[in-house]
């Protein structure tokens, strides 16, 4: 499973990077990035544009749009999911109840107009219909906007259990530094041109390129470094819980 961009004509600069199998990467850029593009181009490369895009042939994409109301074409939201499944090998009932009991959605929830529902159900049942097809490449465009700390935690039990128990490569579009610096296998930072720089998770730590690019530097990178002046010897952690435990430690083992 890959896709890969060799000198895609994007802007007046060339795009050029690779990405495969089952792993977590995360497309930052603020509002003005290239960001949505490179989304919309992994999802349908029959745009014209000069450089090649190519996907391996069993590739199959889900995606989850940004604004939510782009991923509906009917009023009600069961025929969304019809229209999907329609000419498909899949059992339509059982297709649709398993997608629901992915996101832990209610079955009810397909009487109603999607114009009805609230934002986080608007946001679960866009990502019902973007696995309903059982995609092996999953989208979530600015997925993260709007989800409190339960929501998100929920959203990371999510991916993380795509990823390792279904094999699937998660594409998160998103300029959500917090939450991409806990979940991401590897990182793309973007500016309105190309890509400024890429690597795991640590490049979120260039705070002056951060700032560079009108991106908010993640609340644990500020907190360890803040902290790293008190104790240089301090490690990296990346969820809030296990810095908690190791501060704890830290001043029990100074005491």
């Amino acid at each position: 499973m890959e896709i890969e961009f060799n000198d895609v004509g994007i802007t007046d600069e060339k795009i050029t990077f690779k990405i495969s199998d089952n792993k977590i990467y995360s497309f930052i850029g603020n509002s003005k990035s290239i960001k949505h593009l490179i989304a919309s181009l992994i999802y349908d490369n029959s745009i014209n544009i000069n450089g090649s895009i190519t996907k391996s042939s069993k590739i199959k994409i889900g995606y989850v749009k940004s604004p939510l109301y782009d991923n509906f074409n009917e009023k009600r939201v069961i025929d969304n999911f019809k229209r999907i499944l329609n000419n498909t090998k899949y059992n339509v009932d059982k297709r649709i109840e398993e997608s629901l009991k992915i996101v832990d959605i209610n079955k009810d929830m397909l009487k109603i107009k999607y114009d009805d529902l609230n934002y986080i159900e608007l946001k679960k049942i866009s990502l019902a219909l973007a696995l309903l097809n059982n995609p092996n490449v999953l989208i979530l465009e600015d997925y993260t906007e709007g989800l409190n700390n339960n929501d998100k935690a929920e959203l990371s039990r999510l991916l993380r259990m795509l990823k390792n128990k279904y094999n699937k490569m998660i594409i998160l579009v998103s300029k959500d530094t917090d939450y991409c610096y806990t979940i991401s296998d590897y990182i793309y930072l973007l500016d309105d041109k190309h890509i400024v720089k890429s690597g795991n998770k640590l490049i979120l730590k260039d705070i002056n390129l951060l700032k560079n690019l009108n991106l908010k530097i993640p609340d644990i990178i500020k907190f360890i470094t803040e902290y790293k002046k008190h104790n240089s010897e301090f490690n990296d952690y990346n969820n809030i819980l296990d810095l908690i435990k190791a501060i704890y430690r830290d001043i029990g083992y100074k005491r």
